[in-house]
């Protein structure tokens, strides 16, 4: 099915039921090695959202302390509400 998804093939041919698609979908031999292969692997490492090496500040930044962030944040809003 060269990567269709069965549901597609599904209403591309007007079968009513999924199950009559099935049984003439027939997997080739390869196809099936090829995802117990897929399947054999050992999962790969879980990567956390957001995991890129973060920089810091430079020295003298505003960012580098809680105060400074307080200032930006205050100024951000004063914008908003301008």
């Amino acid at each position: 099915m060269r990567g269709v998804p069965l549901k597609v093939i599904q209403e591309l041919l007007g079968h009513s039921s999924i199950v009559t698609t099935m049984r003439y979908a027939h997997l080739a031999p390869h196809v099936a090695r090829e995802a117990v292969r897929v399947l054999d692997r050992p999962r790969p490492p879980a990567v956390a959202p957001n995991s890129a090496p973060k920089s810091s500040p430079p020295p003298g930044d505003p960012r580098q302390s809680g105060e400074g962030l307080a200032k930006i944040a205050q100024e951000g809003c004063n914008q908003l509400r301008s």
